[in-house]
């Protein structure tokens, strides 16, 4: 009987520690949701998160004077939540045409930071095809942020680039669009960089 007793005691135990860790995760208690839940792929146990400070909308190629494309969601691309996202314009056409190479975001570090790995979480659909520049000014044309850091690279939901090297801004460049309905349309979910 004493080993019965000796069981029923470990049974309890394990059975408090389960339902705790059930109820602290119902209640978000006891681990970081940013960090538990929505690690980049292919982050390494020795790599830092690397703060993006700001994303604003690079669209070089507009017929539109202020050349911005969804200005007042870019903020959204690095806001932590996944249920917002920044989102291109829905064309007609897809992008590679005449009318329009691409169109990007632009993810502003501060100041030059180390960057190993950038992971992008994109809206549901095939058809994405990014490139990313780096640079230490914010260039008005794709000329002037020079040769790519990383890519083409076509990507679904997810995609995670090696980078390298030192940057201020990242530009994360579509010069494809997955079709979104009777449109062709992308976007960016959430970005997360690493050193």
């Amino acid at each position: 009987t004493l080993a019965l007793v000796g069981l029923a005691a470990v049974l309890v135990v394990v059975g408090v520690t389960v339902a705790g860790d059930e109820l602290a995760g119902l209640l978000g208690l006891g681990r970081n949701p940013t960090t538990d839940t929505t690690e980049p792929p292919g982050t390494t146990a020795g790599s830092k998160a690397v703060s993006i400070a700001a994303a604003t909308s690079f669209d070089p190629q507009s017929s539109d004077p202020v050349k911005e494309e969804n200005e007042a969601q870019a903020a959204l691309a690095v806001d932590g939540d996944r249920g917002t996202a920044w989102r291109t314009e829905g064309y007609k056409d897809n992008l590679g045409g005449a009318f329009k190479q691409g169109v990007g975001l632009v993810l502003d570090l501060g100041s030059p930071q180390a960057t190993g790995k950038l992971a992008l979480a994109l809206p549901p659909g095939d058809g994405a095809q990014l490139t990313i520049y780096g640079s230490d000014n914010r260039p008005d044309s794709l000329e002037g942020w020079g040769d790519p850091i990383a890519g083409p690279q076509a990507a679904a939901d997810r995609v995670t680039f090696d980078l390298g090297g030192r940057h201020q801004y990242l530009l994360v460049w579509f010069t494809s669009l997955p079709r979104d309905g009777d449109r062709f349309r992308g976007g960016i979910v959430e970005a997360r960089l690493t050193s």
